[in-house]
């Protein structure tokens, strides 16, 4: 579960796409082509669409709501994390993925399966310091047992068998 702090942090997020987005179309106006403008309002659209998904969820972690559990391809919440923390890591980090292309559909809350992604890649970007660095990403499928999986699953143990691993890393000194 995401703390407050990651919320905000997501909410922060999302409010900048939308207000950047807002500022470039408002920029764009006189001088740019009606596609570019498009675009703009495009990604204002949709990174509102992203803060009413996160209030739901909230809503639904303070047992006013509810989760949507679902099957999801692997590269739908990967690229909907990875668009949200673009312009944040673009400038302090170079950002590495390792993506098995052959990943199977995970069963949860889209949103959820998406917050995890930015809080890692995010609490990563933060470890970097001040410098510039390096965080990598890795996706991949694997056979675990039972046994393996104890420490990471409560209050029941997952059942052996294929599962999907995410990996975030990064350069920092920590």
């Amino acid at each position: 579960m995401s703390s407050p702090a990651a919320s905000r942090t997501t909410s922060n997020n999302l409010l900048t796409g939308v207000l950047g987005n807002a500022e470039l179309a408002l920029l764009r106006l006189d001088r740019a082509s009606k596609e570019e403008v498009r675009r703009c309002v495009l990604e204002i659209q949709e990174f509102a669409r992203e803060a009413a998904t996160l209030a739901k969820q909230m809503l639904a972690y303070a047992g006013k709501g509810r989760w949507s559990p679902r099957s999801w391809a692997s590269a739908t919440w990967r690229g909907e994390a990875l668009r949200l923390v673009q312009s944040t890591v673009a400038a302090r980090a170079t950002l590495e993925q390792d993506v098995d292309p052959a990943l199977p559909n995970v069963r949860g809350d889209r949103t959820q399966l998406r917050q995890v992604v930015v809080n890692l890649i995010m609490n990563a970007v933060e470890a970097l310091g001040d410098g510039r660095g390096t965080v990598r990403l890795s996706i991949e499928a694997r056979d675990l047992e039972s046994d393996e999986l104890s420490g990471i699953w409560r209050p029941q143990r997952p059942p052996s068998g294929e599962h999907v691993v995410l990996t975030v890393s990064d350069s920092g000194q920590g």
